[in-house]
């Protein structure tokens, strides 16, 4: 189901090191057999390893999704699906509907996704003209909430569950369901950009006006 082209298939040596789900950073999440059942259905039987080798291949391939694509009904989706909120209380991203918005789907098992994240700390402190929200693509908030404790992340972040998280994803262009996932909108909803990778400060603000 996540087969991609063999031309854009990454070498042998530049596997990412999320080829085994628990990761290598203190207070992250292992994934647990539940868990990884759920991904599999959400997947069509993909295995865990071929996941984050799909994944791996669009943070570092630079995969660049058509913002085209981020039509009215797929943004409705996105303002209206169900999250949990870092306090633990149910929530939709209904209150950034307006808002000049960058949002960033990422999971703590993703190496690439920890790398981008100071570049969107840093962006989010600079740019007030802009927001910033992550979405966890997890199960645990707990888990959640000590990794951004960890990075120093400032900007806000809500948590999904891997399969409604993988669904709104493909519904917002993004068709391998690879981490991390970033799409950005202006306040009237004109797509900016949507990009399945690590995302850059300065990509995003090539995309944004002056100031």
């Amino acid at each position: 189901m996540l087969e991609m082209p063999l031309a854009s298939r990454p070498a042998a040596d530049s596997s990412p090191a999320c080829s085994t789900y628990p990761t290598d950073f203190a207070g992250s999440m292992a994934l647990t057999s539940p868990m990884r059942r759920r991904l599999l259905v959400a997947l069509g039987g993909v295995s865990v390893p071929a996941l984050c080798g799909v994944s791996a291949l669009a943070l570092f391939g630079s995969a660049e999704a058509q913002a085209a694509t981020l039509d009215k009904a797929a943004l409705d989706d996105l303002f209206s699906t169900p999250v949990t909120g870092l306090d633990g209380k149910p929530a939709t991203l209904a209150a950034y509907r307006g808002k000049r918005l960058l949002v960033n789907f990422w999971a703590t098992w993703c190496a690439p996704c920890r790398r981008e994240m100071p570049e969107l700390t840093a962006l989010a402190s600079a740019r007030k003209d802009l927001t910033v929200v992550g979405v966890a693509v997890e199960e645990e908030l707990k888990g959640v909430n000590t990794f951004l404790k960890s990075m120093g992340v400032s900007y806000s972040n809500v948590l999904i569950p891997p399969m409604a998280g993988l669904g709104l994803m493909r519904r917002l262009g993004n068709s391998v369901g690879g981490l991390p996932y970033s799409i950005m909108i202006e306040a009237n909803g004109n797509p900016l950009l949507a990009k399945v990778g690590a995302v850059t400060r300065d990509e995003i603000e090539a995309k944004l006006p002056r100031g």
